[in-house]
């Protein structure tokens, strides 16, 4: 059974290069690495998928393909 866990927009740490997720109640979730599964709101729809870092530069790998960037909506679901 998932529970939602994480849910606000993407940010980048200016110092460290790395991703999070701020989250909508103040929170904040641990940088984002590869292989992570996460949920992107892209063009209106809620897309799965997960964390890609390829040179350096991190991305959305799933049904929609892009690069991760300060603003863009996502979600992470706590899997028990």
């Amino acid at each position: 059974m998932a529970s939602l866990n994480k849910e606000g927009v993407i940010v980048k740490n200016k110092k460290t290069g790395k991703f999070f997720i701020a989250c909508y109640n103040k929170a904040k979730s641990d940088n984002l690495t590869r292989g992570n599964r996460l949920e992107i709101y892209y063009k209106n729809e809620w897309h799965a998928g997960r964390v890609e870092v390829i040179d350096g530069e991190f991305y959305f790998y799933g049904q929609v393909k892009t690069f991760l960037y300060t603003g863009l909506r996502a979600r992470q679901k706590n899997i028990y």
